[in-house]
């Protein structure tokens, strides 16, 4: 939302993107979170994400340089007007103007031949007598525009803090499963609260991983694992919100989760955890980065427990974006579903990683 120097990305005003060809944003999901934004302002809608050109062409300039300036728009509007271009092809123009914060906003868009020989009206300073306003006034960024501004960045610090919660627990129990023995996550502060929780992951009364007579199949196992959770802090509210983040992404449906506190007032809640949940989670642990960039085709039905990194995890269940598998599938995993799904075998081939997992069970049963 910001860079370095405080300022904030470009950002289109609500008027200007009522204006914007549909088909000019990226992909269908964009286009129907706008068309419900257009239609109710109170919706929930990311316009720092957007992909579309012209605010693609502004972020390419802010902050470090600026677009060209527009001569004529800005002697008219009696203050800079940069503009920016649709550089696909489609020839649409956009102005840009800085506010008093020096946040730019994109406040007027139009195609290529109209642009020019009406951006000068469009934002001149000057009082209109029959409007008793200057048309620049009409297409400033409005105090709608920057409540919708600010209730954006606040999804947008909860959203990160969401998605660092699911990190540091994927790397616990990751840890925590390589060795045998209680590990430690510090959790970060959740937003608006100054007090910070901590956990300490343990396994405890292991369900052995299912065997065969062709040997371990545990991509097809129904095993549990009982995963502990001891939570630290003098804030339970910190910890009553990453507990919500955290039970759904990791908790078998099969046993609801048991909770009390010990005789140091520490809450303790036992989950359960499928063994395949706990094979995608070791992949995630390990997996580098994803490539960026959206699906050629509408993601499959989840099926199976497919093996992405971290932080592909991690934002497809924070932010609902489609992610591609080890094997090559696109999906998109949820938070309160597949936790007792079977591990996808493409992706097992490719990443050994459940039969790791069993291994790793066993030896934490051979301590216990």
């Amino acid at each position: 939302m910001e860079f370095s120097d405080g300022h904030r990305q470009p950002r289109p005003t609500y008027r200007v993107l009522k204006s914007l060809p549909q088909e000019s944003f990226a992909n269908e999901r964009q286009r129907s979170s706008i068309r419900l934004f257009v239609q109710d302002p109170t919706s929930p809608v990311r316009l720092y994400d957007l992909d579309q050109p012209l605010l693609n062409d502004a972020r390419s300039y802010f902050p470090d340089r600026t677009p060209d300036r527009h001569s004529e728009a800005s002697k008219s509007a009696r203050q800079p007007v940069f503009e920016v271009r649709d550089r696909d092809g489609a020839g649409w123009r956009g102005a840009i103007i800085t506010d008093d914060a020096g946040d730019p906003w994109l406040i007027y868009a139009d195609r290529h031949d109209h642009f020019h020989a009406h951006v000068a009206d469009a934002v001149s300073a000057t009082v209109s007598q029959a409007t008793g306003s200057a048309p620049l006034d009409n297409k400033k960024p409005t105090r709608a525009d920057y409540k919708i501004r600010d209730r954006e960045e606040r999804l947008v610090v909860e959203l990160l803090w969401r998605g660092e919660v699911i990190n540091r627990v994927i790397v616990g129990i990751a840890e925590a499963l390589k060795s045998s023995g209680p590990t430690p996550v510090e959790l970060p502060a959740a937003p608006g609260q100054p007090l910070t929780a901590s956990l300490t992951i343990n396994f405890e009364d292991h369900e052995p991983p299912q065997v065969t007579s062709g040997g371990l199949e545990l991509e097809q196992s129904s095993s549990l694992a009982t995963v502990e959770l001891k939570c630290f802090g003098p804030s339970h509210r910190a910890i009553d919100a990453a507990l919500q983040e955290i039970l759904p992404f990791i908790h078998s449906e099969t046993c609801p989760p048991d909770a009390h506190y010990d005789l140091d007032g520490n809450m303790v809640v036992w989950l359960t955890v499928s063994h395949t949940k706990l094979a995608q989670i070791m992949a995630a642990s390990e997996l580098a980065d994803p490539q960026t960039g959206l699906p050629a085709v509408e993601p499959q039905p989840l099926t199976h427990l497919h093996y992405v990194s971290r932080t592909g995890l991690t934002e497809a269940i924070i932010k609902g974006l489609p992610q591609r598998g080890v094997c090559g599938l696109w999906f998109v995993p949820t938070q309160d579903e597949g936790c007792n799904l079977p591990v996808c075998p493409d992706c097992e081939r490719q990443l050994p990683t459940a039969q790791r997992v069993a291994d790793l069970i066993r030896r934490h049963l051979s301590v216990q």
